[in-house]
């Protein structure tokens, strides 16, 4: 199944204990299965990285589907 981006975005989360944090939400589909998300931080948010958090899950949708 192959994994599609829909959407990127800046975003703000909010977790204790640290309050607001900004973050970027990617949005994609597995397949016809979604849409997912993955946050990351500033400094997480490589290609290399986002492609690594973005195949974990599609590793599991794979494996289930």
């Amino acid at each position: 199944m192959e994994v599609k981006v829909v959407r990127t975005e800046e975003s703000t989360v909010f977790a204790p204990p640290g309050g607001a944090a900004k973050v970027y939400r990617v949005t994609f589909m597995v397949g016809e299965h979604g849409p997912f998300t993955v946050d990351l931080k500033q400094l997480d948010f490589t290609p290399t990285r986002v492609r690594e958090e973005i195949e974990k899950i599609a590793a599991t949708v794979r494996g289930i589907s």
